[in-house]
């Protein structure tokens, strides 16, 4: 006969029975939190360890959290093409709690210089990207440039404009369409 307090075909007879997947309890150190963050796989290579970060929540508008890196994940993930990264914040107030949504910043402390273009003066197609040049006296050309990093409002460009062009920033799209017609006509005319 079973003893008090034994499993008997999987029915208790006393006491509390523990399987191998049950969590009896989470016992957690919130004074400093991880948080899991991802980026693009273009952005990357600009992600370093011990990288200053900030942090947004959406349930506390207006203030911020100061972090720092912490660890970049070896491997991308091959469905979402991005890059897991660790970031470290200080939860003095135990206002962050796990499984919250967040907007983080990450700062690259890349010193390499580049030439950058506001993002608006993009024309991006899809077989080349350009950008509209102004000649000066009412002059227009739209020049094929290849891009590197694109961010926010910005855009770096590696190759086909040089330091000191004027680059049109509004209304470039009308200009290069006025420009692919006149080409269009010269070629018919020819």
């Amino acid at each position: 006969a079973p003893q008090q307090g034994v499993v008997d075909n999987l029915n208790i007879r006393e006491g509390f029975y523990v399987q191998p997947d049950t969590m009896l309890m989470s016992i957690g150190d919130l004074s400093e939190v991880w948080v899991e963050a991802e980026v693009f796989e273009r952005q990357a290579p600009l992600v370093e360890e011990g990288a200053r970060v900030t942090m947004q929540l959406g349930y506390l508008p207006g203030k911020t959290w100061q972090g720092r890196g912490d660890y970049i994940h070896p491997v991308l993930d091959e469905q979402t093409r991005t890059l897991k990264i660790r970031l470290r914040f200080p939860n003095e107030g135990l206002e962050l709690r796990p499984n919250m949504f967040a907007q983080v910043s990450i700062f690259s402390e890349s010193g390499a210089p580049a030439l950058i273009v506001p993002r608006a003066s993009i024309i991006r197609t899809g077989t080349m990207d350009r950008v509209v040049l102004d000649l000066g006296e009412g002059r227009f050309k739209a020049v094929m440039v290849l891009l590197g990093l694109v961010s926010g409002e910005q855009a770096e460009i590696l190759a086909g404009v040089d330091e000191g062009d004027r680059v049109v920033i509004s209304a470039q799209f009308l200009l290069d369409s006025e420009s692919s017609k006149s080409a269009d006509f010269e070629r018919m005319s020819d």
